[in-house]
């Protein structure tokens, strides 16, 4: 996972001018009510992001992140834990909002592909499962670059992430399909190169 992270992003780091690199850190607020039942509302997530301008006013970006969460079932209250790695990639359009080019907003739009492993402890469900998952994301925030180089990132991102798992009546194994995506609310740090 971590060689195709870097893979992925290598091509933005050399491509373009401007090139940006942030870690980022946010609170995912769970969409799908019952995704929200068994983890709790949401949690803690951790991002990777590069972004690099191909025209002047657009960023291609890539970002790699990771959100995992133990959560309860519905009913018995089993324990449950859930690992979502992200890969997106997208385009960004950024707006300056001060003359001397020290605080910007950006709009952007991307598709994201993520790597989903549940464990259940309970005799209802599959105990390990794992899912590659199609969605999208919409991104939005501000930056603020305090010198040259350095830049903070307030942002609001919103995934589309649903997930199927086929349930097996023969075997009384229930199926579900909770949309992993929501809000995600978070600040970044980063510097440009």
């Amino acid at each position: 996972m971590k060689s195709l992270s870097l893979f992925l992003l290598l091509p933005i780091l050399l491509f373009g001018e401007n090139t940006k690199l942030q870690f980022r850190t946010g609170y995912l607020n769970l969409k799908d009510n019952r995704a929200r039942k068994i983890y709790n509302n949401g949690g803690i997530e951790v991002e990777v992001e590069a972004a690099t301008q191909i025209l002047c006013g657009l960023d291609l970006w890539g970002n790699v992140n990771y959100f995992w969460k133990n959560g309860h079932s519905i009913g018995l209250k089993e324990p449950t834990h859930l690992d979502l790695y992200n890969l997106s990639l997208g385009l960004k359009r950024i707006f300056s909002l001060s003359p001397p080019d020290c605080f910007f907003f950006y709009l952007g739009l991307g598709a994201t592909m993520g790597f989903l492993r549940v464990k259940d402890h309970s005799d209802f469900v599959e105990k390990h499962r794992d899912k590659t998952i199609f969605g999208g994301v919409a991104k939005s925030g501000f930056l603020y670059f305090f010198n040259c180089s350095f830049f903070l990132d307030l942002f609001t991102d919103y995934y589309y992430q649903p997930s199927h798992f086929k349930g097996d009546r023969s075997r009384n194994i229930i199926g579900n399909d909770p949309d992993l995506g929501g809000f995600r609310f978070g600040l970044g740090l980063g510097g440009m190169f």
